[in-house]
This record gives C-alpha cells, structure tokens and sequence, in this order.
C-alpha cells in the first residue's frame, strides 16, 4: 500500500495497481496573460508560475518568438490630457494584474544598446 491508496477509507479500490504513484503537476500557473503584437491578430496565452518581470520577459520572449536580448520592459500609459508616457515595469506591476489581463505588444531599439530592444506593454 502507497501513500495515495493508505489515505482512503475502506481501503484501496477494486483494480487500482498497488504500485501506482500519482504524479504531481509539474507546472502550476499563478497568473495568465494574454499577449499579442499589434501587427498580429491573435492573442497568444502565457503562464506565469512566479509573478516576476524576468518569467514574464522571458515567456515572452519564448512566445513570441523574439530573437534579440531585452533591455527593459516598459508599460505604456495614456494621461488625462491624452498624453503617454513610459514607465518602468516592476515585479509590483505584474504582481497585480487580474487573471487574462490582455496586453498590446510593441517593441522599440534601445538607444542606449544597438544590440537590444525594450519591450512596451500596453495595458
């Protein structure tokens, strides 16, 4: 008898191998997101086991399909007055998002690395 067969009452079931060992999920996603690039029309789905800036840079990256290294991520956010600015994205920002927040996807070259680009979310 198992661990997962000693836990039940009346012992285990009819048919049920005594070897058997469930196996736990390997991946439990705490948060989903939608993202997609403004030139497509398709959202693409990322899961995000720890609500941190790097897995959601990298998700993205995997996702996506984006081949040069990424600088910053920025989220993109439209004023009163119409205006929009840019603003640093921290662990903070992805750690309140609401389940499948849809994100607009643009990228830009950073002028400070030829070599890399900035991830702009917008949201």
């Amino acid at each position: 008898m198992n661990a997962f067969t000693a836990n039940l009452p009346g012992g285990p079931p009819i048919g049920l191998d005594p070897t058997y060992i469930p196996q736990r999920r390997r991946r439990v996603a705490k948060l989903s997101v939608l993202v997609k690039f403004h030139s497509c029309e398709v959202y693409r789905a990322i899961y995000l086991e720890h609500l941190t800036v790097k897995e959601l840079t990298e998700k993205i990256v995997q996702r996506m399909s984006i081949s040069m290294s990424v600088s910053k991520v920025l989220r993109k956010v439209t004023l009163k007055n119409k205006k929009t600015m840019l603003v640093k994205v921290e662990n903070d920002v992805i750690q309140d998002m609401s389940e499948q927040q849809d994100i607009l996807l643009e990228t830009e070259a950073d002028p400070d690395n030829e070599n890399a680009i900035n991830l702009i979310l917008n949201f």
